[in-house]
């Protein structure tokens, strides 16, 4: 058939034309073509004979027992014959030609030919060909009037008819009556039909039906469900499977598979997935070829006719080709392999098999996960199920049996036999464990390698099964054989390795554990007790057993605990005395088992197994912690009630708190942290649970009465755990008290633990001998955290002396302490960080409360450390004496005058922030002027100023003082003032001229870039003589004569500066002489001195006319040298000036002007209502156009790539190329800009 479709296509218009249809049945193959022919062959592809139709065939169906034949054509007819007489029975021909797109046979009670039919407008009819005397008649069931637009699928099955739209698929039954028993929603992408297929399958036992829908990428699978005595069936969602792209054709192969023609990334492709455990079972190429597909009038493709199949064969029609896929069993093709002797590639396959179909089918009879029962045995296991194996399981066992059988026969002299005996261990074990068949490997495999004397390997190799958690049971005989591998190896640890990964409910514990004992394999007998018998007391007693006669072996306990606390000495000297000792761990040593011990009860007491983690679960963690904490803080040795297992009372058996001494002795820190975390875990729910559980046994007990409570049951409290430690700890060295007590504060901190007040005492004591006066962060948090009442307070004080922080908790008192309010404040002012310092405002301000209204006490004390509190933020206690010392201001002077500078500060933020200064007299102003010349020098110039005339200060008196301290331009103000204004320019000028030659005589030991400081110092000087002569230029502006006389003060401080270069001889200096100062850093000085002046003197605050600098210029001559061009450059830059101001003088008037001439043509254009509006084209010409949109509301103008388009209202926003932009807003006789 595909010669014949390959020569077909090299026709152009000869032939019989394209394939269009393919229909299938048991015995038959149509294919359709478009020259109106029916090709019908056997499964050979032998053409047996052809049928013609009125127009081309669109859609073909084969009845079951290929008795009939129907086709659907182009133009709406309905053709059926009788494939046994080649003849037609009926021919249905419609009024309006419409195509048919989906022709099936159905089932028919009667016996009659039935048929479904679908056209491309959506129709839906049952066609019943009923025989008569004049040949056959039609009857017509409309199933679907079109209304619900295109069917883009039908399929017909046992279930029902079922079909799709766009967006949901229905099942629909005609019998007893035609009704839609279901409603699939569904949907997929835009333009992908979906497609249907019902498919047979056999599940548990039992033959069901599957609807399978391909929609989009996705394959989705409705089950069908026959309820007993329902009318109608009902169906179920069973998965989804996400296909490699998009389906466009399924058909049902094999037993359960599904073969799907995908739209793959690469190109169509056919996968077959099985339809039960949705898993890929093979796939496909098609080499690029492309099937047929009819083609929907919304332009959708339907592959649906061209993949077709019966049983497990497929075919795929294509223009060119007829594909044939055969669905080859499993077991065919393990059988194959293993006559090409590829048995290890038939196993694989076998595996393979069981894993994604037997595995998953047998999910619901077997058990995948252990059951935790205590009560669970070897009849229970879910490798060892009761449950008969399937037959498919029996099948593949069989193929695993051949093989050993084979393999054994075969096997190699003994000498090269090793490699092949661990080969075929390592291959029936792997086959077994996945399976599950663990029955067959311990009895038949296991019994044919103990024949050929390969136990041992067969043992060995079980090991990375167990260990990776693939295999969780061996059998006794087989353990018993491994555990006899492992003494020979000498390497007993693989035991404990495997029964650490097993399932320990299902062991032999008897044998199990006095193995574990015996050997001391202490890491699994832990894990068998814990999770096998639901005992973890038992275990940790053991481990102390071990502990206590190591230690009694090795050493006795004086002559251990002498090397202990050495070795912690050598620690303490080494400043490490803190950190844990690193121990080497060696097997059956005192500090492996006490290791061990610590590890295990830490995991139970956080509620974790042993010994990877994980809850405990149950609510057995309250009762696991109590019982652990019982024993740790058990009085008296345990002895054990098995004769057998007692032992000699000695060592650590014989003292008082064995177990919890022994651990401390090991290590304290880890032994401590027990108690720890037992105390954060126990909380009130655990205790609440514990309750409810003891209530349900006692409501069990049936008519028993109730049995005392054993006081060894009850729960260990802080209180308990108080008094075990501190009898444990007492008379011990000091290193093991320093773990204690900083256990305790750790307790305390987190308020786990109530101590007696002595036991408080001491830890606070202790924390403040290990805690430095800048670092009282735990002892505050301690402090903070004791209950009322743990602790008396004046020992508490004196345990915590020198640390200021912790002092003021308790000298603040609680809940009804007296505070002590003096203390405090004294704390707060001794603390070395002034953050904290500073805090002590905020006490005092609420400190008036402690005294009971006691202003006179408060004021007392707070006066007291006044002083301290200016130190601390002078604004803070300038404010707290205005709060509540306002009438006190005299004594805290006379308080403050002990220290001037203090007292300084206080008065100058008084004056500043104008606070309490109505309290200061004459006197204590007087003070303030003398104080500030004492402290802050260069300050009293710019006071003085400021307060002058407001009767701060006595003129006189200030004169004497600032002479007094040399402060020369204040003195100098003093005297203009005072109206000797000559006296006082000349003071400054000699000011200046003095601290020149003391720059000159600086420069010679340091660079000028050094000098910064004395630069400003002279700046300062001649601003203040600048100041003087601005201020008598002012008061001389009356008159020619007086106002030449006030110019005459700035040539003075001129010509004096002038002179300086010749009075500091620099003219006689030469660069780079032996001892001279550099005249290059003078030069610059003088430079900037004169700059100053000069740029005073033509400044806008000056009124120092031109002429007279002018007059001053000429009559010099060439005596200004340098400064002469300084002076003529800055008179050439306010020329210049003058010329700009001039310049944007014209700007402004004429961008006025036009501004006024815009806003009247707005005001014109907002009175015309409807009038011009302005258009730019894309090329950036404008062009003028009558526009409707001026408005009296405005309208807007936006542009474009196209233009300039008016919208109404707004801001008005043009803009031109090149970025020019013009922005206005257009209103009723206005205008915005």
């Amino acid at each position: 058939m595909t010669e014949m479709l390959e020569k077909n296509e090299s026709y152009e218009g000869h032939g019989p034309g394209r394939p269009t249809a393919l229909a299938v049945s048991q015995k038959l193959l149509a294919i359709s073509t478009s020259s109106h022919t029916l090709l019908i062959c056997d499964h050979f592809q032998n053409v047996l004979f052809t049928l013609s139709t009125p127009s081309p065939p669109t859609c073909l169906s084969i009845s079951p027992p290929s008795s009939h034949l129907t086709a659907g054509c182009s133009l709406g007819e309905i053709i059926l014959w009788d494939l046994t007489t080649q003849n037609i029975i009926k021919t249905v021909t419609p009024k309006v030609k419409i195509p048919i797109t989906e022709v099936k046979f159905v089932h028919n009670p009667g016996g009659v030919p039935s048929v479904i039919t679908c056209n491309s407008l959506g129709v839906v009819n049952r066609l019943n060909f009923v025989p008569s005397f004049l040949g056959y008649s039609v009857e017509t069931d409309c199933l679907l009037d079109g209304t619900a637009g295109c069917v883009s699928g039908l399929e017909v099955g046992e279930g029902g008819i079922c079909l799709s739209s766009k967006r949901s698929t229905f099942v629909v039954v005609t019998e007893p009556s035609i009704r839609v028993v279901n409603k699939w929603p569904g949907g997929g992408e835009e333009g992908v039909l979906p497609c249907l297929e019902w498919r047979r399958v056999f599940e548990e036992g039992e033959m069901g039906w599957r609807l399978c829908r391909g929609w989009g990428e996705k394959l989705q699978f409705l089950k069908m469900l026959k309820e007993k005595d329902a009318e109608y069936p009902s169906f179920g969602s069973s998965g989804v499977y996400k296909a490699r792209g998009i389906v466009r054709a399924m058909t049902s192969v094999g037993e359960r598979g599904l073969c799907c023609c995908v739209e793959a990334p690469g190109g169509m492709v056919l996968d077959v997935v099985d339809v039960v455990n949705m898993f890929l079972v093979s796939t496909i190429d098609l080499g690029g070829q492309q099937p047929i597909y009819a083609q929907y009038p919304s332009g959708a493709k339907s592959y649906s006719p061209a993949l077709q199949s019966c049983s497990s064969t497929a075919y795929l029609l294509s223009n060119t080709s007829l594909k044939k896929v055969q669905i080859t069993p499993w077991s065919s093709r393990v059988d194959k392999l293993i006559e090409q002797g590829e048995w290890l590639s038939g196993l694989s396959l076998c595996l393979s098999h069981y894993e994604n179909a037997v595995k998953s089918s047998r999910s619901g009879l077997r058990p995948s996960t252990l059951s935790r029962s205590v009560s669970h045995t070897i009849s229970n296991h879910p490798f060892l199920s009761p449950k008969q194996p399937t037959p498919e399981e029996e099948h593949l066992s069989s193929y695993l049996q051949k093989y050993l059988t084979l393999a054994f026969e075969n096997a190699p002299p003994a000498a090269s036999s090793v490699s092949h005996y661990r080969m075929l261990a390592s291959v029936v074990i792997e086959f077994c464990v996945v399976t599950q068949r663990l029955d067959v490997l311990y009895n038949d495999i296991f019994s044919k390698f103990v024949d050929k004397r390969q136990a041992h390997t067969f043992v060995d190799l079980l090991e990375p099964f167990v260990v990776i958690d693939q295999l969780k049971y061996i059998s006794p005989v087989v353990m018993s054989e491994f555990v006899d591998y492992c003494k020979l190896a000498g390497d007993l640890r693989r035991v404990e390795r495997c029964l650490l990964h097993m399932d320990v409910k299902i062991l032999d514990f008897d044998s199990v554990l006095k193995l574990l004992r015996k050997n001391k394999l202490y890491t699994a007998l832990l894990h068998i007790y814990t999770s096998g018998l639901d005992d973890f007391v038992t275990p940790l007693q053991m481990l102390f057993e071990e502990i206590f006669d190591s230690a009694a072996e090795s050493e006795d306990v004086g002559a251990f605990e002498k090397r202990r606390k050495e070795e912690e000495e050598e620690q303490r000297n080494n400043k490490s005395w803190f950190r844990r000792k690193e121990y080497k761990l060696v097997e059956g040593t005192f500090e492996f088992f006490g290791g061990m011990a610590l590890l295990y009860a830490k995991l139970c007491l956080m509620g974790e197994r042993w010994p990877r983690g994980g809850e405990l679960g149950g609510g057995a963690e309250g009762r696991v912690r109590r019982e652990i904490m019982t024993l740790l803080c058990e009085e008296r040795y345990l002895v054990s009630k098995n004769p057998q297992n007692r032992r000699e009372l000695k060592g650590y058996r014989t003292l008082t708190f064995p177990y919890i001494r022994s651990a401390l002795l090991l290590d304290a820190r880890a032994a401590l942290d027990l108690f720890a975390v037992y105390l954060e875990e126990s909380n009130e729910q655990e205790q609440e649970q514990e309750q409810e559980q003891e209530q349900e046994q006692e409501q069990e007990a049936d008519e028993e009465e109730a049995k005392p409570k054993d006081p060894k049951e009850a729960s260990v409290d802080g209180k308990r755990i108080v008094e075990v430690l501190v009898a444990v700890f007492e008379g011990g060295d000091a290193s093991s008290r320093s773990y204690f007590k900083s256990f305790v504060a750790d307790m305390l901190e987190k308020k786990r633990l109530e101590t007696p007040a002595e036991l408080t005492h001491e830890t606070l004591q202790w924390l403040a001998a290990n805690e430095t006066s800048s670092n009282q962060d735990r002892l505050v948090r301690v402090l903070n955290a004791l209950p009322p009442g743990s602790y008396r307070r004046d020992e508490a004080i004196a345990a915590v002396k020198g640390h200021n922080r912790a002092e003021i908790i308790l000298f603040k008192g609680r809940d009804g302490e007296e505070s002590k309010f003096g203390e405090v404040i004294q704390c707060y002012l001794a603390d070395e960080d002034p953050e904290y310092t500073v805090e002590v405002f905020n006490f005092i301000n609420g400190g008036l409360r402690l005294f009971n209204s006691n202003e006179k006490v408060f004021k007392e004390t707070v006066l007291s450390y006044f002083d301290e509190l200016v130190k601390v933020d002078t604004r803070k206690a300038v404010g707290l004496a205005s709060s509540f010392m306002s009438d006190n201001v005299a004594e805290i002077t006379r308080k403050l005058s002990d220290d001037p500078h203090v007292l300084y500060l206080f008065m100058q933020h008084v004056v500043e922030e104008q606070i309490l200064l109505d309290k200061f007299g004459s006197v204590d102003k007087q003070l303030y002027v003398e104080l500030m010349c004492e402290f802050d020098r260069n300050s009293v110039y710019q006071f003085l100023k400021a307060k002058e005339g407001q009767g701060f200060y006595d003129p006189a008196e200030a004169l004497a003082v600032c002479k007094s301290y040399s402060i020369t331009d204040a003195s100098a103000y003093l005297l203009e003032i005072g109206g000797d204004a000559d006296s006082a320019l000349e003071l400054m000028l000699r000011k200046l001229e003095n601290d020149l030659v003391l720059v000159k005589t600086r420069l010679r030991t340091q660079a000028f870039e050094d000098s910064g400081e004395e630069k400003a110092e002279l700046e300062l000087v001649l601003g203040a003589a600048l100041d003087l002569c601005q201020r008598n230029d002012q008061r001389n502006e009356a008159g020619s004569e007086e106002r030449s006389e006030g110019c005459a003060f700035y040539f003075i401080v001129l010509d004096r500066i002038i002179q300086m270069k010749t009075f500091l001889r620099l003219d006689d200096e030469v660069e780079g002489g032996g001892g001279a100062s550099k005249p290059g850093g003078m030069e610059k000085i003088l430079h900037g001195l004169l700059q100053q002046l000069v740029l005073r003197i033509v400044s806008s605050g000056s009124s120092v006319a031109l002429p007279y600098i002018v007059d001053k210029i000429s009559m010099a001559g060439n005596k200004l040298g340098e400064f002469r061009e300084i002076i003529s450059t800055i008179l050439e830059s306010y020329r210049y000036e003058i010329k700009v101001f001039k310049a944007a003088e014209a700007v402004m008037v004429g961008s006025v002007d036009e501004l006024v001439e815009e806003k009247k043509k707005l005001e014109v254009k907002g009175r015309k209502g409807e009038g011009e509006g302005v258009s730019f084209g894309s090329g950036g010409k404008a062009k003028e156009r009558l526009k409707a949109g001026w408005g009296r509301r405005g309208r807007r103008i936006v542009g474009g790539s196209g233009g300039f388009r008016a919208e109404g209202g707004g801001v008005k926003k043009l803009r031109l190329r090149g970025g020019a932009k013009i922005e206005a807003a257009a209103y009723v006789g206005s205008v915005q800009y």
